[in-house]
């Protein structure tokens, strides 16, 4: 119930805390839609509710893991026992010790076609509207189709929604959707890579 320091040996650009012990929602932080601490706009990834602040279920980041500073049962209870996965943010050195992967971008809906720069070709971006009560969409290439999951209904994949391309810089929105492109609306997209398109970047093991 107090203050708890949780050690990784990176600093952490994408968090996910889930309560295993009893029945809360999943929570996500990152550092685009906080960029500095107290980091307390909650989106879960098991519901469709939209991102909201609270100061009893935020965290820290710091240079070598988090601190989770509030109270609330979802990311900090005595008699439960919690899982985390926590991704690295680009670390503050000239010669990168891991593959570029990851990215966080923020943006604002269009209702029409717009591309979102990220800093790598994705495999996999899982796109949030923060303003209202829609679905999280994950979208992923396979055998050069994109397919779409959502994380808060147990529906099966499909090809359905608006993200048309993965691109060299990022992915392209067609059209108006309200789960990733209403527009006037504010979203958040979690980017990974699977492998080395270009080549040409470091590998993790060097």
């Amino acid at each position: 119930d107090g203050d708890v320091f949780v050690e990784t040996n990176f600093e952490p650009a994408f968090l996910i805390i889930k309560n295993t012990s009893a029945s809360f929602d999943w929570v996500i932080f990152d550092n685009k839609r906080d960029t500095s601490n107290l980091r307390d706009s909650k989106l879960s990834p098991n519901t469709s509710s939209a991102e909201y602040s609270a100061a009893n279920i935020g965290v820290d980041f710091t240079s070598d893991g988090f601190v989770v500073r509030g109270t609330d049962d979802a990311i900090n209870h005595a008699s439960s026992t919690f899982i985390y996965l926590a991704i690295a943010a680009d670390p503050d050195t000239t010669t990168p010790t891991v593959e570029n992967s990851f990215d966080v971008v923020t943006y604002t809906g269009t209702g029409s076609t717009q591309s979102i720069d990220t800093d790598f070709k994705p495999d996999l971006v899982w796109i949030k509207n923060r303003d209202n009560t829609f679905n999280h969409n994950l979208y992923f290439d396979v055998n050069g189709t994109i397919n779409r999951l959502r994380s808060n209904t147990t529906g099966q994949a499909d090809t359905t929604g608006n993200l048309s391309s993965f691109d060299s810089n990022g992915f392209t929105l067609t059209g108006s959707n309200s789960n990733t492109n209403n527009s006037g609306d504010d979203f958040v997209a979690w980017c990974w890579k699977a492998g080395d398109h270009d080549d040409n970047l470091p590998q993790i093991n060097t």
